[in-house]
């Protein structure tokens, strides 16, 4: 069982002329609609978004100072936290 854990999108599927204006990489996995930024500004908060993400079956994040970037995109090495 899961437990419930509500979370703030910050961005999604991006197009390309948003993924430029916010600085995202070219070949971002935004602009396929393969990842999400979660608002996050605390290391529990993280630590507990990260734990429900990895039991969803997510294997590719990034954490930041702010958000966590949850990343889905098949053409990217796999089991990766950065």
């Amino acid at each position: 069982m899961y437990a419930q854990s509500p979370f703030h999108i910050n961005s999604g599927k991006r197009c390309v002329k948003h993924n430029t204006e916010v600085g995202g990489k070219k070949k971002s996995a935004h602009l396929g609609g393969y990842a999400f930024d979660v608002k996050c500004e605390n290391s529990a908060d993280r630590f507990r978004l990260v734990r429900c993400f990895l039991r969803a079956g997510f294997v590719r994040m990034g954490i930041y100072k702010t958000f966590i970037h949850v990343d889905a995109d098949p053409s990217n090495p796999q089991e990766v936290i950065w």
